[in-house]
């Protein structure tokens, strides 16, 4: 699967642990590189070992990631064609936005 992101700060913490750590602590930092890992090792959404939460907003469709406890990972699929909630399983491209926890965005 491609990734891609919607700054910086995510984009940094997804290929430096040590940057994870930091914004997210130990655990919660542990818990989002394996899902970056899991997403890595993945060609397609639907091949992923957890499915996301799957909500239609304004941009489209919107997936969230549970990592642990409240915290999760907000990304949108991105495809050339239309993403609704039939298809979004078959997308190989995913934007990752940013990560809630307790309400608040940490990343």
């Amino acid at each position: 699967m491609e990734l891609s992101f919607d700054s910086t700060k995510i984009r940094q913490a997804t290929i430096d642990f040590k940057v994870a750590k930091r914004a997210l602590g130990d655990e919660l930092a542990r818990a989002f590189q394996s899902l970056v890992c899991d997403m890595n090792d993945a060609m397609y959404l639907k091949e992923l070992p957890e499915s996301p939460s799957v909500m239609l907003n304004d941009g489209g469709v919107r997936l969230s990631f549970l990592l642990r406890g409240d915290a999760f990972l907000d990304a949108f699929p991105v495809s050339d064609a239309v993403v609704n909630l039939e298809n979004w399983g078959e997308v190989h491209r995913l934007k990752l936005v940013n990560i809630h926890n307790a309400g608040q965005v940490l990343i």
